[in-house]
């Protein structure tokens, strides 16, 4: 059983109770918070937080201190009136200070050397309140309503499961632009890390493949039908090196959006990439833009933009598998909070499952079954979740780690076949309000 995950979390208490993550927890509008003694401390409000399962205030809280091991406790309007008081970013200093740990070491998989991301947008529920409608924007839906929705951007490692940061926004922001807004703080986890980008076809433009070639970030855009269509039909084989002249037309809209970024790419005259024009399973025809080097073949490029689609499926497990979109109250603060919190949650099962998935996968192989296995995502969840608080409140250091071994123990109890069907394409099929394949675990 790998002790390394068992290391990281060892270490989210220190880090919680720590007078640094207090100073970061502050805001502008209560710089002295957090500083008396309370019932409900804020490594108590963190943790409530990030142990959330989807209940009523009084519930979360009820259950809270039930895990604890007792206690006084406070009433909801008490809990609610020191989480206002929350900056969100300390859940996000969180997850950097956790993810850096494993990026700095030899943990992570790779491909060809380079880490590989995806980046991808998705709209989210919000409380449908009119502070979050001022906040976030809202749309209209088929019976006229309106109703609050905000836009979720996120990078994704697609090897190794881990969400590394996200930005939420108005319904109505730009993807590339807070495509963008990922960079630093990816960055701040994977340093200096070779690494790829993978995007879809809301990405790609002259601009998004300047900044990342200034950053060192390799890319791979889908790209649209008509882009760049006079250099695609100039192009003699399926996967070239071509030129893209910076042209006053390519160049327009950005004058407007960004004029520093545009007189760089007027200066420089012309981008060299590669473009490569594919056929896959299904029948679909994509062109890919990217500059991963040439002497990584075609195949070897199609099968990895293929990779993009984990983070589709990893925003499933997040709104469909822990209830990523059921908000503690309707300020807005708490949909930074509570989105926030969860990605830290995520990382963590993920963390786990990864260990408890090399036993299963032994285990299988000596067993030899028809499949290899893996386990369960939706039990490893609610396990994970029921769990939580009675793991990280335990002051001493080996019966926490017993507790995890138990966890992961009986996380690889649950297990599933690995099948790898044929391509098909996607239909869909009329469900029930409570369809019998997507029961929440807690």
């Amino acid at each position: 059983m790998s002790g390394k995950y068992q290391k990281r979390f060892n270490k989210i208490p220190g880090w919680i109770g720590s007078k640094d993550l207090r100073n970061r927890a502050r805001t502008a509008a209560a710089p002295n918070a957090f500083s008396r003694n309370r019932k409900m401390p804020l490594q108590d409000i963190l943790l409530c937080t990030l142990a959330k399962k989807g209940k009523t205030g009084s519930m979360e809280v009820r259950k809270f201190f039930e895990d604890k091991g007792g206690g006084a406790g406070v009433s909801k309007q008490g809990y609610f009136q020191q989480r206002k008081k929350v900056n969100y970013e300390v859940f996000a200093a969180l997850t950097a200070d956790y993810l850096q740990d494993f990026y700095q070491g030899d943990e992570p998989l790779r491909w060809h050397g380079y880490l590989v991301l995806a980046v991808d947008g998705s709209k989210v529920e919000v409380p449908n309140s009119p502070e979050n409608q001022k906040t976030f924007g809202a749309v209209t839906n088929q019976h006229g309503q309106t109703l609050a929705r905000a836009l979720l951007s996120s990078v994704m490692d697609v090897y190794n499961d881990f969400f590394l940061d996200i930005q939420i926004d108005t319904i109505s922001a730009s993807e590339k632009e807070l495509a963008r807004k990922h960079i630093a703080p990816v960055k701040a986890i994977i340093g200096d890390a070779p690494c790829i980008l993978i995007a879809d076809r809301n990405y790609p433009s002259l601009g998004m493949a300047h900044i990342l070639e200034e950053q060192g970030i390799r890319y791979l855009f889908r790209l649209k039908t008509g882009d760049y269509q006079k250099e695609r039909d100039a192009m003699e084989g399926r996967d070239e090196e071509v030129l893209l002249r910076h042209t006053p037309a390519r160049l327009k809209s950005m004058k407007k959006s960004t004029p520093e970024l545009a007189g760089t790419l007027t200066t420089t005259g012309s981008t060299q990439t590669r473009i490569i024009n594919l056929k896959l399973d299904s029948g679909q025809e994509v062109t890919l833009m990217t500059n991963i080097p040439t002497d990584i073949s075609t195949e070897e490029v199609q099968q990895l933009y293929l990779k993009r689609w984990q983070i589709e499926k990893k925003y499933h497990t997040l709104k469909n598998k822990m209830q990523f979109e059921s908000i503690t109250g309707k300020a807005s603060v708490y949909v930074y909070q509570d989105f926030w919190a969860q990605v830290i949650v995520y990382n963590m099962i993920q963390d786990v499952m990864h260990s408890a998935n090399e036993e299963a996968e032994l285990r299988g192989m000596e067993k030899a079954y028809t499949y290899p296995i893996r386990v369960n995502e939706n039990i490893a969840i609610g396990l994970f979740k029921d769990r939580f608080v009675k793991i990280f409140v335990e002051p001493d250091e080996e019966n926490r780690l017993e507790l995890l071994s138990q966890l992961q123990s009986d996380i690889e109890r649950y297990v599933l076949p690995v099948r790898v069907s044929p391509t098909s394409p996607r239909t869909r099929h009329p469900s029930n309000k409570h369809p019998q394949n997507l029961k929440p675990s807690f």
